[in-house]
């Protein structure tokens, strides 16, 4: 046997160990065609992780009707009976580790001017003893999908579209004079100061203010007036929070969806030059913002100059406060499982891996944690009835992730010579094999490393339907590594630990099962 047959089937054999490790039943025809190569975590620091955080789900304990009849989107609220424990699904949700919890407010705690509606302050006060049980630590920020239905014209009502006519803030609740809508967010934030609760770590003014749903929401985008309007809603919830004694409590915006280019410029500005041109020209309102803040819904092909406006204003960091569809362009840049749940899984890690690799964030909102629906879908971790739920892959991911990786850690650049995993070493400009567009690429490998350099966590995602061979991973911290891993038959069971040296992972091939996402945990 020469000395290149005995080097391949030494190679051979060692991934077949490996892939039994990690419990991987793929076949030896699998093995060999699995083309190897190398990922290496540089010492470049791309961003600070911060949190990550969750929708836990609609807290509306008895939701109106919209004019159709159709149930608002309150349906499937998790809020227990007066005075009962929270039930397994809350426990389940403090579990999975988020360190946020993004609070929708009803556009029923204010039915009047100047007043707020005591049922719904009582929901949000429930909601948030519960989120306290689970998690401590947890912080929160305050959203509404659409201001009272008294603000808004022309025909005052929760949802964007009556008819065919786009609902919008009507002005005057954004000039300064009187109780406006800044008054409606600030004035909660005092109601649940004065019952102990903490101060609100965020406020958005407007859930995806660039559309106008059939259900609570509201457009900001239209007009040069309703864009404004927006505007000094911003300025005048910094001043009077202040004012107020929540200089803490930060304002952010503009939490838009869809094309980053369409609405984000209309409201800060275009940002070819490197800069958002309507922050330059309005300090009051770039003063006002604490943070940029977008829904992960859609890609752009300018993501270069927008990922450098965002990162041209010092101390403001990017939040990315929404993701949960799998749509478009997520499915046509891999292969599908023909599993629905892990497809799901697979996109959203991919997805996420852009933000962080792509938009640098710091923190990661996932859309909703539970609902009642009776099957899995690729909206929520948890669903099923509150007393038995049951948790997707996706949420099976987040309870190791969010426990694996902590505020404070560091997400860190990545090379990859593995075919089809996408560092961030690699173009993040594809075309859109439907419509031709150039878009963003999904990542494939994401690196954390917590503050002291003394641990790493590395997620991978292999999204072909042939396994993946890392031959060599090297840039960890820690001595010992172990692999979580997700596919079509697991959750994230755990293979066998294997021990690094010198930032190398010791041992044989890494293998990646079709269709998959590996966790590796290292540790000192």
């Amino acid at each position: 046997m020469s000395n290149g047959n005995h080097t391949l089937n030494a190679s051979i054999t060692r991934s077949i160990v490996s892939a039994l490790a990690l419990g991987a039943f793929t076949t030896l025809a699998q093995q060999t065609n699995s083309s190897p190569g190398a990922i290496h975590i540089t010492e470049r620091v791309l961003t600070e992780f911060k949190g990550w955080g969750i929708v836990p789900a609609w807290y509306d304990r008895a939701p109106a009707l919209y004019g159709t009849g159709k149930p608002a989107a309150g349906e499937g609220s998790w809020l227990p009976k007066a005075g009962a424990e929270p039930l397994l699904v809350h426990r389940m949700l403090g579990g999975i580790g988020f360190d946020y919890f993004r609070l929708p407010v009803s556009p029923l705690t204010s039915v009047r001017e100047g007043a707020l509606d005591e049922a719904r302050l009582q929901d949000l006060r429930d909601n948030l003893t519960i989120l306290q049980k689970v998690s401590l630590q947890a912080r929160y920020i305050l959203t509404v999908w659409s201001p009272p239905a008294y603000m808004k014209l022309p025909d005052h009502v929760r949802w964007g579209k009556q008819e065919d006519r786009l609902q919008y803030l009507d002005p005057t609740f954004a000039d300064g004079h009187g109780w406006d809508f800044a008054d409606f967010f600030v004035d909660i934030a005092k109601h649940l100061r004065a019952h102990g609760f903490p101060a609100p770590a965020a406020i958005v003014p407007q859930n995806e203010p660039g559309t106008a749903r059939t259900y609570d929401s509201c457009l900001w985008t239209k007009t040069a007036e309703q864009q404004q309007a927006w505007r000094n809603t911003a300025k005048l919830l910094r001043t009077k929070l202040d004012a107020a004694g929540f200089k803490d409590t930060l304002v952010l915006g503009p939490d838009t969806e869809g094309s980053h280019t369409q609405a984000i410029t209309t409201l800060l500005g275009d940002f070819s030059n490197g800069k958002f041109s309507v922050l330059e020209q309005d300090s009051a309102l770039r003063e006002a913002l604490g943070g940029f803040s977008f829904h992960q819904y859609s890609t752009s092909e300018r993501i270069d100059s927008f990922r450098t406006a965002l990162h041209a204003y010092p101390g403001k960091d990017v939040w990315m406060t929404e993701y949960s569809k799998w749509l478009g362009i997520r499915g046509e840049l891999r292969e599908k499982s023909s599993n629905f749940e892990l497809d799901s899984a697979l996109d959203t890690v991919r997805r996420m891996g852009s933000d962080f690799v792509d938009f640098r964030v710091t923190r990661w909102f996932f859309w909703r944690g539970w609902h009642v629906s009776s099957a899995a879908d690729d909206e929520h971790l948890l669903y099923g009835p509150k007393e038995r739920p049951q948790m997707t892959k996706l949420g099976r991911f987040f309870g190791q992730l969010c426990h694996a990786v902590r505020p404070g850690w560091r997400v860190k650049a990545t090379t990859s010579t593995v075919p089809d995993l996408r560092a961030d070493n690699e173009p993040i400009i594809a075309k859109h094999k439907s419509s031709g567009n150039m878009m963003s690429v999904p990542v494939d490998v994401i690196a954390f490393e917590n503050a002291d350099g003394t641990a790493s966590c590395v997620v991978l995602a292999n999204w072909k339907s042939m396994p993946r061979t890392v031959s060599l991973l090297t840039g960890l911290k820690g001595a010992r590594a172990t692999p979580f891993v997700t596919d079509k038959t697991r959750d994230m069971t755990a293979g066998s630990a294997c021990t690094i040296t010198n930032g190398k992972l010791d041992g044989d091939d890494l293998m990646l099962p079709p269709h998959s996402i590996t966790l590796l945990v290292a540790s000192p």
